[in-house]
């Protein structure tokens, strides 16, 4: 038997207005992150996985459930357009959302030595390493990857 979507809307939902009937999820996922776990979020296509990552982002939702941004900062990258990109393109896409992410939330200084995020490639140990110096100790960076 197959079921029915419950959702009419064609695109995911970032205004909270719409998003309703998810409460359970957004509290399971927010206490898993504030607890420092990782999360799949796994389901059939247009289900709402990513609008939940959305409602996730909105900072009221954050301070509901405790996810400040002195402790971590969420950042939302949506990798739909990148699958056939190489992955030295896709790290230095992943690295400017969380440059603007942490820019965003305003939460402290960023040390001097990371990598431009205007750079166009970026290999993993580069981007790793910078990911633990923007993050360590004052905030972990939560990556909301889509």
């Amino acid at each position: 038997m197959k079921r029915e979507n419950p959702f009419y809307h064609r695109v995911p939902i970032q205004d909270s207005t719409y998003f309703f009937g998810r409460a359970q999820e957004v509290d399971r996922i927010a206490a898993l992150i504030a607890n420092g776990q990782s999360v799949s979020l796994i389901g059939p296509r247009r289900i709402g996985k990513s609008s939940l990552l959305s409602q996730l982002c909105q900072p009221l939702v954050q301070a509901e459930y405790g996810l400040v941004a002195d402790a971590q900062t969420l950042v939302y990258f949506s990798g739909e357009a990148w699958q056939d990109q190489p992955t030295g393109v896709l790290y230095a896409a992943i690295w400017t959302a969380v440059v603007d992410g942490v820019a965003v939330v305003g939460t402290g200084a960023f040390p001097t030595d990371l990598p431009d995020p205007m750079v166009e490639t970026l290999d993993f140990p580069t981007f790793q390493r910078a990911l633990r110096q923007i993050g360590y100790p004052e905030r972990r960076i939560v990556l909301l990857l889509d």
